[in-house]
């Protein structure tokens, strides 16, 4: 082979592979995106896997286009087939629920004033929002008003249906609501919530279907490619040589640019969110 060739086609391969990974570990909008470590330990195993499924084939077929698709999907097959992030988003919305529900419930059976109601809940709550109500107890402790801690604790959540349970809270502390209506306001957000996890669970649902589909096509198509290459080798001789491993990125290609898309269609789009401005009287 032409070393010219040989680095080019290297070259067009390590920036697809690093675009395939930068798909893979960046799919939250960067004005959501937290901080987090490089590299969690499962994609750490990934990583190695497939590291080795890449070298297995790069030995079998000495196709380095082949071998470096084989790498990426296997890198990708947990961000491609396992919804973690729509198992997340459930268990966002189903805390935001409980945590609506303790709070109607609260303010329903006892006679304490809202802002002692929202501490209490927010010291005995465990779950998806343990992390943002102890920063809420915390602020309160550090003499932050009631309101501002509600603001920050839903920047923390982000969530709309967390937003508009602290708007309420918000109108009736800063008393531009009657007090008398926030329970009905609770009820009606947990259970809006409530169809919501169920609306999204029907879903889920119906996408795994879809995504067991998928699944198979993909091992069908591999176990096909590898069947040809095996038992079928003299259709498959264009290919080893480097024009042909140049032609085998197209369709490549056009693979990992469906499961991608498909991929997008699967992500949950939250409402927008509902910004809270803290007048001066209310803050105050």
């Amino acid at each position: 082979m032409n070393p010219l060739l040989v680095a080019l086609l290297a070259g067009l391969l390590s920036m697809a592979g690093v675009g395939a990974l930068y798909l893979a570990f960046n799919d939250t909008p960067k004005r959501t995106r937290p901080t987090r470590p490089a590299l969690s330990h499962a994609a750490q195993r990934d990583l190695v896997g497939a590291i080795a499924a890449g070298s297995v084939v790069m030995l079998l077929t000495r196709w380095p286009t082949g071998s470096l698709a084989i790498g990426v999907f296997v890198m990708s097959w947990r961000w491609l087939f396992v919804a973690d992030d729509a198992k997340a988003e459930r268990e966002k919305i189903e805390a935001i629920a409980q945590w609506l529900e303790d709070l109607r419930d609260i303010v329903r059976r006892s006679s304490v004033a809202i802002e002692k109601a929202v501490e209490l809940v927010a010291e005995d709550t465990t779950g998806v929002l343990r992390s943002p109500m102890e920063h809420f107890v915390l602020r309160r402790r550090q003499g932050v008003r009631l309101p501002e801690a509600l603001a920050a604790f839903a920047d923390d959540v982000e969530h709309p249906t967390c937003d508009a349970a602290v708007a309420a809270i918000v109108l009736v502390v800063g008393g531009a609501a009657g007090g008398g209506r926030l329970y009905d306001t609770l009820d009606e957000l947990a259970s809006a919530a409530r169809d919501e996890m169920r609306a999204r669970d029907e879903i889920d649902r119906t996408r795994r279907v879809f995504q067991r589909a998928m699944r198979r096509l993909v091992t069908l198509t591999i176990l096909f490619v590898a069947g040809l290459t095996i038992f079928a080798s003299d259709l498959m001789s264009p290919y080893r040589t480097v024009a042909g491993q140049i032609w085998l990125l197209i369709p490549c290609g056009l693979w990992g640019t469906c499961l991608v898309w498909l991929r997008r269609l699967t992500r949950y789009d939250l409402g927008t969110r509902y910004r809270l401005r803290i007048p001066d009287g209310v803050a105050s």
